[in-house]
């Protein structure tokens, strides 16, 4: 065999690997659609149970205007990405998680950053800041339970206030709590632009 075959044929192993490592990445990060039954003692706000609960309760201030910009994370490690898009468009930013990462203040790389490995709380407060939020973070264990509830409870008793990306105002903000894998809160951001 030749030395220009062998070159083709190592080119050619090459690009195969390259290819199969892509589709690995690309299967791996793609969120996989399983809904998963909820923990004994919670209810889904989509049920009729939870659309009771929700009219009734008085802590419900911010709930419209988050709902009305839901969207699900695009990418397994996006959780906080969609979040974060989510309760910047209810103060009236216009993102989606694409445009999540075009702030200067982010940096270069973080979007392949967070893709691979997630981000932590205190990232995505980051983040946040890096496109104008004021954002207080506070760890729940910080904290007991009963002081966290009422800090969400009195924050959610007051509507959101949407703001222009193009000011300076300062808006009154949102309280965004994090849950553990064992259904706990973990903390709490205090957002305004």
């Amino acid at each position: 065999m030749g030395r220009g075959t062998r070159v083709l044929m190592a080119t050619g192993g090459v690009a195969l690997a390259l290819t199969v490592l892509a589709g690995v990445a690309w299967w791996v990060l793609q969120p996989r659609v399983e809904p998963l039954a909820l923990p004994d003692g919670l209810v889904a706000v989509s049920g009729p149970a939870g659309t009771s609960r929700l009219n009734g309760a008085e802590a419900r201030a911010d709930y419209p205007a988050l709902a009305a910009h839901f969207e699900s994370q695009r990418l397994v490690s996006y959780c906080g990405v969609a979040s974060g898009v989510a309760v910047l468009n209810a103060l009236g930013r216009r993102l989606d998680q694409s445009t999540f990462f075009d702030a200067h203040e982010v940096g270069p790389g973080a979007r392949l950053r967070v893709m691979f490995g997630g981000m932590t709380l205190a990232e995505l407060a980051g983040f946040l800041m890096a496109h104008g939020a004021a954002v207080e973070l506070r760890y729940a264990d910080a904290v007991t339970v009963e002081a966290f509830r009422e800090a969400v409870g009195r924050n959610l008793r007051h509507p959101m206030t949407s703001c222009s990306s193009t000011t300076s105002a300062k808006c009154s903000g949102s309280v965004v709590s994090g849950t553990s894998h064992r259904w706990r809160p973990t903390t709490r951001l205090r957002i305004r632009c």
